[in-house]
């Protein structure tokens, strides 16, 4: 497992949550957020979140902020 295949799975991960849940992405604090996406790893690609977990944040909060925007056009 890599870094970019975990990146992979964080944006299925981001599209799968901005489908269910939508603008809740902003009233979810951050700790919460992170268990969240957490949840959905293996072991291996947890401590790959882990080690890069603000870049890997960061990135889950784009593709939603994105794929809400697209929801609003």
């Amino acid at each position: 497992m890599s870094l970019s295949e975990v990146k992979q799975k964080i944006v299925q991960i981001a599209h799968e949550f901005s489908a269910k849940y939508g603008e809740e992405v902003f009233q979810i604090r951050a700790d919460e957020l992170i268990a969240y996406i957490s949840s959905q790893f293996n072991y291996e690609e947890w401590l790959i979140f882990k080690h890069n977990e603000y870049e890997l944040l960061k990135l889950f909060v784009e593709i939603v902020k994105q794929d809400l925007q697209s929801q609003n056009k």
